[in-house]
């Protein structure tokens, strides 16, 4: 045992002398690594890429779609704002909803413009839109609260320029057209036009024999547009028309043509400026009341109930004339709740876009 030790520690010795050698190898070359990682990383870019850049041929921003529909939409709502703001500032009637939210009395008529501005748009054949308007009109009357023997009419208006002559007119030849004896009274005595627009000589009339000068024979006139429409011109102008209507001898008037004619029409003065209508309406059966689009000022329909309630008209009835074309299409005709009406030469008539033939 003895002799076998220096052996055994000089194999220990050779051992740990090539473990220490290897130790250090390690050492030296983990050192050796880390200074090149060092050496490394200070070298290296701080950017690198993420997704590789694509491209297209439009651009990516602004996109002239949504810029163009912004701008339109933009332009349509200026628009709309602008016409909408302007309607609520003007103060006269645009719409028929107006009408019916500033009066109770009923509207049994429209009458669209007349471009012409003829002063006879019915007649014998005549298919245009406003000609069906009269027809309506017509029927409407003949109806009126009930009663289908409405036979004297009285023809008036808020202020002058509303188109009472010319409903007055054209309503009674559509009475003529059905066959019946049609009369027409030109009581405006202040502005007549009656006789103008169915080219009647004016040299004497009602103001004649109101004054005692003539007989009512005398002053009956027949029309050349039809043979059933006759005409009592208001003859020469007087001084004071409305004492001259009270001198009790209208009333003698009307009587005798009611046995005469199936329909008496009395076109009188607006209300507004003169009192002759408050007068002879209750010799009448029924009051039109002409309002005319984008003229008849707002401030005269909402105190009408209440003036009628001091000053009394007879079955008023209202009629809408005048209304001017809305929209885009230059034959639509827009009456407030978003309807309207078309028609072309060849009388076709309609709803919307639908036409019928009458």
């Amino acid at each position: 045992m003895l002799q076998s030790i220096p052996k055994k520690e000089r194999e220990l010795v050779d051992i740990s002398r090539e473990q220490n050698l290897k130790n250090e190898i390690y050492s030296f070359l983990s050192k050796k690594r880390e200074e090149t990682a060092l050496a490394h990383a200070s070298t290296v870019s701080d950017s690198r890429v993420v997704d590789k850049a694509q491209s297209s041929i439009l651009p990516v921003s602004p996109k002239k779609k949504v810029v163009y529909m912004i701008a339109l939409t933009l332009a349509l709502m200026a628009g709309v704002g602008t016409v909408t703001a302007k309607e609520k500032l003007i103060n006269t009637i645009l719409f028929r909803n107006e009408i019916e939210e500033l009066t109770s009395f009923p509207i049994i008529g429209e009458i669209s413009y007349e471009k012409t501005n003829a002063s006879i748009v019915t007649g014998t054949g005549k298919r245009t839109f406003i000609a069906e308007q009269f027809r309506e009109l017509r029927i409407a009357l003949n109806f009126f609260k009930g009663s289908n023997k409405k036979r004297k009419i009285l023809v008036t208006s808020t202020i002058a320029g509303e188109g009472k002559s010319f409903i007055a007119t054209n309503l009674a030849l559509s009475f003529a057209l059905t066959g019946k004896k049609v009369i027409l009274l030109e009581l405006d005595l202040n502005r007549p036009k009656l006789s103008i627009n169915l080219s009647v000589t004016n040299d004497k009339g009602i103001s004649d024999y109101l004054l005692g000068t003539k007989d009512p024979e005398e002053i009956i006139k027949r029309t050349d547009i039809h043979e059933n429409l006759f005409i009592i011109p208001s003859g020469p102008l007087p001084e004071n028309p409305s004492e001259l209507l009270m001198n009790g001898k209208i009333e003698d008037l009307i009587d005798f043509l009611n046995g005469i004619f199936d329909y008496i029409i009395v076109d009188i003065a607006p209300v507004g400026p003169v009192t002759d209508a408050y007068v002879l309406s209750t010799l009448c059966d029924v009051t039109l009341y002409v309002i005319r689009h984008k003229y008849t000022p707002k401030i005269f329909i909402e105190r009408l109930d209440e003036n009628n309630k001091i000053k009394k008209l007879k079955n008023v009835a209202l009629v809408f004339n005048g209304i001017l074309p809305r929209g885009f299409s230059k034959n639509n005709y827009g009456y407030g709740y978003g309807y309207g009406h078309e028609y072309n030469q060849n009388g076709y008539y309609g709803v919307s876009q639908k036409l019928v033939k009458k």
